[in-house]
Formats: structure tokens, sequence, C-alpha cells
């Protein structure tokens, strides 16, 4: 599948006749489905596609054509209810996960061939956190961000995506080899270097198939899995951050001030600390040599929660 940023075309259904809303998430829903996304994932952008075609069919939309800005926007800043039944306007990581299911939609569309710009993209929302903080992805994002990546054997955006949310940093994935994946046994290993410790990561299973097509491609033990060209540090690590943030962009994250190339490794970091409750096993993960930049990488504030007790 090949995702791609193009102006705003005519609308283009191969093979189909009905335009509707609600056919336009029907395409986008078995696109996730067949896949990298999760099952969990497809649930909660399938759901919140299904509210947006109930909503866009309540204010007279229901027509992929006459999908605008106005009407997403509608959508995404709508009040609802809180848990104890409340009336209300929506918090702000409400309205952000509306809108990124929404991009996720119209871009998966783009991508499945159907000329729909996305009409989101003007929607400005109140960033989350401080300017400068890089946070891990969510579940969802993270699941989005695989999707988007997969661009076939020939290329390496899977690959870096995989790699860096098993773990691996930036720094370090322009140096990785096809003889530094054992996936027979499911892991990779980590080079390291003067900041980053040595290590072994596990891949999520998911990813071993596209890992072996990877593989197969390349065909050359000593070949760079995420990137075309050699180079000193500098340069590799530059490749690897403008592979990543092109997907980052595809996936509708492009305007999220905390999310970098670097959010993927925090992602394997915070899942880490998540599973065990240790920092030890976010910094094992990441390759940090102190508990500290650990913390900080994960967004764990460490001393704010033991002031707190």
């Amino acid at each position: 599948m090949t995702a791609s940023w193009q102006p705003a075309l005519p609308l283009i259904w191969p093979a189909m006749t009905d335009q509707s809303v609600a056919a336009l998430v029907d395409v986008a829903t078995t696109a996730w489905r067949q896949g990298s996304m999760a099952d969990q994932t497809v649930t909660k952008f399938s759901d919140l596609a299904r509210r947006f075609v109930a909503f866009a069919a309540a204010h007279d939309v229901t027509m992929a054509a006459d999908i605008d800005c106005a009407i997403c926007e509608e959508f995404v800043r709508a009040p609802g209810r809180s848990r104890s039944g409340i009336a209300g306007g929506p918090a702000l990581a409400t309205m952000h996960n509306r809108r990124a299911s929404l991009r996720v939609l119209f871009r998966t569309a783009r991508a499945e061939g159907i000329g729909l710009v996305d009409p989101t993209i003007d929607i400005e929302l109140p960033q989350r956190g401080e300017r400068g903080a890089v946070r891990p992805l969510t579940a969802e994002e993270a699941d989005a961000v695989q999707f988007f990546a997969d661009r076939g054997p020939r290329s390496r955006h899977y690959t870096a995506v995989a790699l860096l949310l098993a773990g691996v940093r930036t720094a370090e994935a322009g140096w990785l080899t096809v003889a530094d994946l054992d996936l027979d046994a499911g892991t990779v290993r980590a080079h390291g270097s003067a900041k980053y410790q040595t290590r072994v990561l596990t891949l999520d299973e998911a990813v071993t198939p596209w890992l072996r097509a990877r593989v197969r491609h390349l065909a050359d033990p000593e070949a760079l899995v995420c990137a075309p060209i050699s180079g000193d540090a500098a340069r590799r690590q530059s490749l690897i951050g403008m592979t990543v943030g092109a997907v980052l962009r595809e996936a509708g994250l492009g305007d999220d001030r905390e999310v970098t190339p670097t959010s993927l490794t925090a992602t394997a970091g915070h899942r880490a600390f998540t599973a065990t409750g240790r920092i030890e096993d976010a910094a094992r993960v990441t390759g940090c040599r102190s508990l500290d930049s650990a913390a900080t990488l994960i967004g764990y504030h460490w001393r704010e929660q033991g002031a707190g007790r």
C-alpha cells in the first residue's frame, strides 16, 4: 500500500458505485483489517468513524464528496457527556482523538485510491504538554504509524518504524544490517554508542512477516535495513529522522509538536515501564545509561510522583 499527499482530486471509486460516507468508512475499515493494525485499534477507529457517519447524516451530509472542514470540525468539537452523565464540551484529549481518527480515515481513503483531500488539515486544536517535550505514542497512534509506513519490502519505512518501536534509537537504526536481525528468535541487536547501551531487543510478533519480506528483498547479510546509503553518524541519523518524519506526517501527527521520531523509541520504553512498573526496564529497552534519562524519555516524572505521596 502506498500513501501519499496530493492536492484535491475528483472522487474516484474504482469498481464501486456507492459514494456515501458510510461506504468510505467500509473501505477504510477493510484496509485497516488487512494491514498491520491491531484489532483493538481497528475497533476504536471504526467506532469513531461510524459515529462521524451518524453525525454527518444528522447534518444532511451523506455523500463522501460533500464532506468539508466545517462538518469535520463540528464533529471534533461536538459536546458530549462525561462518565457521570454531565453534558458539556469535549475534553482536549477527546478532540484530539476524534481528529486523529478522521485523519486516519481520509488518509487511508487516499491510500486506497480514492481521490479525497483530508478536510481535517485546517482543524487547529490546542497542543498537549509543554513545548519542546517529546511524548510516547498512544497504542492507536503507533498502529496508525505502522499502517502508513507499509510501502512494501523495497521501502525502508516500515522497517525503520518497527525497529524504533522495539526500542532502537534513531542514531542506531542507520547502522543496522540484515545480520543484526534474528527473526527466528524475534530479536534485533542494537549496536549502542557512547550514549546508549548495546542490547538485544524483542520484536513484536506482528511485524515479523514484514521484516522477513524486507530481508528477502535485500538478500545480503551486510545490507543496511533502514538506510539505502552509508555515511557518517550524523548523515545516517538525519536520514532515519526524515524517513520516520514522513510517516508521522502521513499518519496525521506532523503538527503535534510533542511527536518526533524519538517518540517511537519512547513508546517502547513506556510499554516496558507500564508492563512492570520498573523504570529500569524502560532504560534497558531504550539503551539509556541513567534512570533519570529513561524517565525523561517516557514522560515519567518520578520526583513529582514521590512528592505526592
